[in-house]
């Protein structure tokens, strides 16, 4: 999720800096959404606030902070971008049909019987399947979606696509320890 896109772009981008256009679609989620800044002054000299880090939800660390690094990512290349007229594109997705769910939790039930993780395994099952509930948008519209905005010649700079997607917008503007605690409650 991450190291993939910096080695994309340093494929991609000179040849579209050489034709000065082009676009970047980087494909995020919205429970980056849920990640919150930590902010601290790290230069004594100034009273300035500087992001250090993230915070994680239960049963998604990994692949949360690898999408809120995606979020980072994209918001630095499309301001080094603009003056080569190369477009970046960040989707936030949410619930869309998949066999993610599937693929994942195949994997759990191998999960040691001395794992810590183990009498949690059904809160992690019911967070894996959580995107693929009646909500979910069909993969076919969501591509449609995602292939028609990005190839306008002024893509949107970001968008948000996918059931759910309105719950995690919401979720963002709510105090921190009242999400972690919602959160842990339901998984």
């Amino acid at each position: 999720n991450v190291f993939s896109i910096i080695r994309m772009c340093k494929t991609v981008i000179p040849h579209m800096a050489a034709h000065k256009s082009g676009t970047i679609v980087n494909i995020s989620s919205v429970t980056a959404y849920l990640y919150v800044d930590l902010f601290l002054p790290l230069d004594p000299s100034t009273t300035a606030l500087t992001p250090v880090s993230r915070s994680a939800t239960p049963w998604s660390g990994i692949y949360g902070s690898t999408k809120a690094a995606t979020h980072s990512l994209s918001d630095a290349l499309y301001m080094e971008c603009t003056p080569l007229n190369i477009s970046v594109v960040l989707i936030a997705t949410g619930a869309v049909r998949s066999n993610i769910a599937v693929n994942q939790a195949a994997a759990l039930p191998a999960l040691p019987e001395d794992s810590l993780y183990k009498r949690y395994l059904p809160d992690i099952i019911a967070r894996i399947e959580l995107s693929q509930g009646a909500d979910a948008m069909p993969t076919k519209e969501y591509a449609r979606k995602v292939v028609g905005k990005t190839l306008q010649s002024k893509p949107p700079r970001y968008m948000t696509l996918g059931g759910k997607s309105w719950t995690y917008s919401v979720l963002k503007w709510l105090p921190r320890g009242f999400v972690l605690w919602m959160f842990w409650r339901m998984f």
